[in-house]
């Protein structure tokens, strides 16, 4: 859980938009895919360790995932939300 005084601070480094904390539903389809080795960050990279929580920007295109608390915002590190597809099991 990101702390709420720490959000409303935060903007996508990408587009510069204020960013929201993922839904339950989205964490969840994106731990699965962690799960299932299916999911990459925006340079690249799997990410193959749960997401404690994410924050997505505004359009709804990137999210960053929150480890312990701290989200990383490092855009490299992102990831692209198009990678959900038509996964909409939760």
């Amino acid at each position: 859980m990101i702390a709420p005084t720490l959000l409303e601070h935060l903007r996508c480094p990408v587009e510069r938009t204020p960013v929201a904390a993922a839904d339950p539903a989205l964490l969840a389809r994106l731990n699965r895919l962690v799960a299932e080795g299916r999911l990459t960050t925006r340079g690249g990279q799997p990410i193959d360790r749960a997401l404690d929580g994410a924050v997505v920007n505004t359009g709804g295109t990137i999210a960053y995932g929150v480890f312990d608390g701290i989200p990383n915002m490092i855009v490299d590190d992102s990831i692209p939300l198009d990678q959900l597809g038509d996964d909409t099991a939760t």
